[in-house]
């Protein structure tokens, strides 16, 4: 596949009429996309996207397009680089997430919490409370929060400021 293949060719966004009829090629290429950003940790471009799946670049463009406008994935502006398959974050955060394939990252507590019931896999969660800034670890086992390194943490999500101490995700 030649370099030109991938180019980014912008295609227009689905209409949110569009939007509430995912097709099933869209569904596994949305599996695909956050299985390898679990794997790879990081952002992932275009080209290796096409390459991986042997599918052109206007294809891939269109797939992403449409999850972009469903709010499942964020892309880079000026390269186009996938950066967020929503529930992990192709950059670093502050909610590190080390499994058998190494190190990723959850774009909140709550996305770094709920990856066991997408992959059930077991894995540690590193990040620190938001209002004391105290490192926390959590453990996932089986499913199950097996471990967490203190006491008192709460996982909260508002759009206010939350009178509640130890949360981890605002």
């Amino acid at each position: 596949m030649s370099d030109s293949e991938c180019d980014s060719k912008e295609t227009k966004s689905p209409s949110s009429e569009d939007s509430n009829h995912i097709l099933p090629e869209v569904r596994r290429f949305y599996s695909y996309l956050i299985e390898r950003m679990l794997k790879n940790g990081g952002p992932l471009s275009l080209e290796s996207i096409c390459k991986d799946l042997s599918i052109i670049s206007s294809k891939v463009f269109d797939h992403l397009n449409t999850l972009e406008g469903l709010g499942a994935i964020y892309r880079q502006t000026e390269t186009h680089e996938i950066i967020a398959a929503y529930p992990l974050s192709g950059v670093r955060t502050k909610h590190q997430l080390k499994n058998s394939y190494g190190i990723t990252y959850a774009n909140c507590a709550l996305d770094a919490l709920c990856i066991t019931h997408l992959f059930d896999m077991d894995y540690e969660i590193f990040t620190e409370c938001h209002v004391c800034k105290r490192n926390i670890t959590i453990g996932i086992n089986s499913r199950e929060i097996d471990y967490i390194s203190h006491k008192g943490i709460m996982v909260w999500e508002s759009f206010k400021t939350s009178p509640l101490p130890h949360i981890l995700c605002v």
